[in-house]
């Protein structure tokens, strides 16, 4: 028979069991999953600083190790490794901070064109749906009479929306000048 072996019984059995405990571990998965979703959350918040920190480690580790072995190594002075160690620290944060700084006066300007462009493209989109709607014979097309129903004003409806955008952008502006002003 094709199961008369003790050894192919166990391995069965295991099989069994692992298959029946996976059915049970993914129902009270699924049954708590909110619970396991806070837990996880929970988690992820206690460990944020942990997380950040490593990020900031790795990321000053490589100038640092460039600055320590490559730079100041090139002029040894006896007993003062420690200082070409906080050097190595120093131009590596400032070597980080002004890659970031350079790229956020690069990027800047760009993002809020395309932020503008954005904003024009929706004014521009909902000139053409009420354009649309107007010369469209709704007779024609399936469910043409209930769609004939639907009342939109186009126009009205990008106005609450690019004020709120423009205010937005307004408010943004006013705060980097006076930023620049202080």
């Amino acid at each position: 028979m094709f199961l008369d072996d003790e050894t192919k019984w166990r391995q069965l059995a295991k099989w069994i069991i692992g298959i029946v405990a996976s059915c049970i571990l993914i129902f009270l998965g699924v049954r708590y999953i909110s619970d396991i979703a806070g837990a996880a959350l929970w988690l992820l918040d206690l460990m944020r600083p942990f997380l950040i920190g490593l990020i900031i480690a790795l990321v000053l580790n490589v100038p640092l190790d460039f600055f320590e072995k490559r730079v100041l190594a090139m002029h040894p002075a006896p007993g003062k490794e420690r200082l070409r160690r906080s050097l190595a620290i120093l131009f590596s944060v400032l070597l980080v901070l002004g890659i970031f700084i350079g790229a956020a006066v690069l990027v800047m300007p760009e993002l809020v064109n395309a932020i503008v462009m954005f904003a024009a493209a929706i004014i521009d989109f909902l000139d053409q749906m009420a354009t649309l709607e107007s010369s469209m014979d709704f007779s024609q097309i399936p469910f043409g009479e209930y769609l004939a129903q639907i009342d939109i004003n186009w126009t009205e409806l990008g106005v609450p929306a690019m004020s709120a955008f423009y205010s937005l952008l307004r408010e943004a502006t006013e705060k980097r000048e006076r930023r620049m002003k202080e």
